[in-house]
């Protein structure tokens, strides 16, 4: 499917707020755009598979969540396991939130939000390096954070349509 601006302010604006009503991302929009135009795009987004769901932004901090790591997993192809079974085996470990099948010197990368150093390392060392199909890890501890990829990824797409 093929979007043009509006469709992408329309999901800018979701993005931003998925609780938007249809009026208040109709008045955001730049040039005027009836609310009927809105309703009709998000449908048809939604249609597409484009919109798939609608969820909320957690403030990890207030959860007690403040460690955020990225461990990355080389797999161990002696052991009867496929690497797809692998990642869903250790998506399924409490604190995981996402596991990538990646190239590179790495097999795996795994996202990880824990509530202290130590309770992310009792997740490695008695979690993830004892099950089969693992053969080592390294653990990156996130510092700081900025930055909106979706926003950026439609602004993109808004910039290459302006400038075709």
């Amino acid at each position: 499917m093929v979007l043009d601006r509006v469709d992408i302010e329309v999901l800018k604006n979701l993005v931003i707020n998925s609780r938007m009503t249809i009026s208040e991302i109709a008045k955001r929009i730049s040039r005027a755009v009836a609310k009927t135009t809105v309703h009709y795009r998000i449908q048809k987004l939604e249609r597409e598979g484009i919109i798939k769901r609608y969820t909320v932004e957690l403030d990890y901090e207030k959860l007690g969540y403040t460690v955020l790591a990225y461990i990355l997993a080389t797999y161990d192809p002696d052991v009867k396991i496929s690497q797809k079974d692998l990642i869903k085996r250790i998506s399924k470990i409490p604190g995981v939130e996402k596991v990538h099948i990646v190239t590179g010197d790495w097999d795996l990368i795994i996202e990880v939000r824990a509530k202290s150093v130590k309770e992310l390392g009792d997740l490695i060392v008695d979690r993830l390096r004892v099950m089969p199909g693992i053969q080592r890890t390294m653990t990156c501890i996130v510092l700081h954070s900025t930055g909106d990829g979706l926003l950026n990824i439609l602004e993109n797409l808004k910039w290459k349509k302006e400038n075709e």
